[in-house]
């Protein structure tokens, strides 16, 4: 069994199985398969990164989880440190610690998400939410309702609809269309009560050739804005 390259250290080295029994990193004397890649470090001194494809070969500190290159968040442009935080797992007498992939700054806001935050579209930077926990209306910076797809602020107006609201509009892309069959254009907004229309501007003076199902439309509640 090989000691660990770390000065000072007497634990025996740890090694990762090669996915490629051909692979020149393989051991041949150990530590316990031919078929074994070693790292020079024990486990304490091994940098995360060696279990990864690349191998790392770089020595870490006891405490950390990565080596000093891999501590830099990936982000092009950015030269902060990826996110640490104190491994709450850990049965070392000493803290531990362990990394996300990004620094803060790049990190989702939720304290244990992973992901990288949303891009802002049409302007620069990173909305504070990955975008699976940022609503998906454009532009907005809020956190998503729980299972659903939008903030409270941007959910369609119409009752029972769980769906977001279109762009420019308080309904959803179901809801908004004008409700006289055949008709796709957008429902018309009445300027007075700031209530959606059940039909568009087009249709409102035909709704009399619709007889019953018009008059049905004209007393349907409407979708306040």
């Amino acid at each position: 069994m090989n000691q660990c390259a770390s000065p000072g250290c007497r634990q025996v080295v740890v090694a990762k199985r090669a996915q490629d029994p051909r692979d020149p990193r393989r051991s041949s004397y150990g530590p316990s398969s031919p078929y074994e890649i070693p790292s020079r470090f024990c486990e304490k001194h091994t940098c995360a990164y060696f279990w990864k494809a690349a191998g790392c070969t770089a020595k870490k500190a006891h405490h950390d989880s990565v080596c000093p290159m891999h501590t830099k968040c990936p982000i092009t442009g950015c030269n902060l440190g990826r996110l640490q935080v104190l491994d709450v797992d850990s049965e070392e007498t000493t803290p531990q610690y362990i990394r996300y992939e990004l620094c803060g700054e790049h990190k989702c806001s939720i304290p244990n998400c992973p992901e990288e935050k949303a891009q802002s579209e049409g302007r620069n930077g990173f909305l504070p939410f990955c975008k699976k926990h940022r609503c998906h209306y454009p532009l907005c910076d809020q956190k998503k309702l729980d299972g659903r797809p939008y903030c409270m602020k941007h959910k369609c107006k119409a009752e029972t609809c769980q769906m977001v609201m279109e762009d420019g509009f308080t309904l959803c892309a179901l809801h908004v269309v004008c409700e006289i069959p055949g008709c796709k254009t957008t429902k018309a907004l009445d300027k007075n009560s700031k209530d959606y229309l059940k039909w568009c501007a087009l249709r409102e003076s035909t709704l009399p050739m619709y007889g019953d199902a018009g008059q049905s439309i004209l007393t349907a509640p409407r979708y306040q804005v």
